[in-house]
């Protein structure tokens, strides 16, 4: 089941299902700097559990800026597991979030979310990346992490109200990372940064 949750959480946040319709195949798909290499594979290490995986490096050149970027990512294949969570998560080749996909998301389902998609800003409030999502779709998830986190949830957009993240204020996100320091994955410095550094910028 926790590995199950793990997967949930990662499809809300940066994990994808890819549909290739030459063969009619599914694959698990998600990608990280190579910063974030020990936290892919404390993922992987669920993802095993579920699905044959395996992690592949790439290094991605962004012409524009003359830059090049270290990668790792991960694909999983279980064709039946897939094809159930594509149902719940994709509709038309896009992913929305339902009623019927919240019924599956738990407190360590928008752990993952927030591990891989959150920000804990230096005044102690936090934002999540949920701008794939509109405003009915964020609305719908700020509901049922209030509910499940008894706090508030608020949606705000930084560009013309197109773009919209979910926002706890200080208080909202001290409680809220209470509540999930027990699905954190420790051995990760960048995702520690996003529990821990509260106690730097809140006082504990």
């Amino acid at each position: 089941m926790e590995a199950f949750q793990i997967l949930v959480g990662s499809l809300l946040g940066d994990g994808g299902i890819c549909y290739y319709r030459k063969n009619n195949s599914l694959s698990y798909m998600e990608e990280h700097s190579i910063k974030q290499k020990d936290y892919l594979l404390w993922k992987k290490d669920y993802f095993n559990e579920l699905m044959s995986c395996n992690i592949y490096y790439r290094r991605k050149l962004i012409k524009a800026m003359n830059k090049s970027y270290d990668l790792i990512y991960i694909k999983g294949h279980n064709i039946k597991l897939l094809r159930k969570l594509r149902k719940l998560f994709y509709k038309n080749g896009v992913k929305k979030i339902t009623p019927e996909l919240l019924s599956i998301v738990d407190a360590q389902s928008i752990a993952i979310l927030y591990m891989d998609d959150g920000h804990l800003e230096k005044n102690g409030c936090i934002e999540i990346s949920t701008n794939s999502f509109s405003y009915k779709e964020n609305l719908l998830l700020s509901k049922h992490m209030g509910k499940l986190f008894n706090i508030e949830v608020k949606i705000h957009s930084k560009s013309n109200r197109k773009y919209w993240r979910l926002r706890l204020n200080r208080e909202n996100a001290n409680s809220f990372l209470d509540k999930i320091k027990a699905f954190i994955c420790n051995d990760c410095e960048d995702i520690v940064k996003k529990i821990w550094m509260r106690i730097y910028i809140c006082g504990g």
